[in-house]
């Protein structure tokens, strides 16, 4: 943080509150939908339905987790009944992860919820603006991923 800059204005605090602040109205709004389980959790849930059949491995490096609290929160779903674990046919040492139908039908409160939530962080933001926003994040999220 250079001489003299508030720590407001350093980029590590102001990206690292704006988590915690979407990470709290995420929350809030899952409570609101029904969905009574962790955010986290919600969030292998949303994963998996666009890349159904990932395995275990692949989706602790998505979210950037070691594969013990990947395997925790897996174990948790499955007994919820929102996910299954299948032996993959060609190398059964990985299992592949699949929704239920149980898990399909929170997933859907779970996307109102996100709906939600970007609605509300978005409001009175230009388009414009949006955009130039995404392309600065997406290079401080490539360059953080190249160190």
């Amino acid at each position: 943080m250079g001489e003299g800059q508030h720590l407001n204005d350093h980029i590590g605090f102001l990206l690292g509150s704006t988590y915690n602040y979407l990470h709290s109205l995420l929350t809030k709004r899952l409570i609101e939908n029904g969905v009574e389980i962790p955010t986290e959790q919600s969030k292998v849930i949303n994963f998996i339905s666009y890349n159904e059949g990932i395995t275990q491995q692949e989706l602790a490096e998505w979210m950037k987790k070691l594969k013990p609290g990947i395997s925790r929160i897996v174990d948790q779903l499955e007994q919820k009944g929102y996910l299954q674990r299948q032996y993959d046919t060609v190398d059964r040492r990985n299992k592949r992860l699949f929704l239920t139908d149980k898990g399909g039908k929170v997933l859907l409160k779970i996307r109102n919820a996100q709906k939600s939530v970007l609605s509300e962080l978005q409001e009175n933001i230009p388009e414009d603006e949006l955009h130039v926003f995404k392309q600065v994040i997406r290079k401080i999220s490539e360059n953080a991923q190249n160190q």
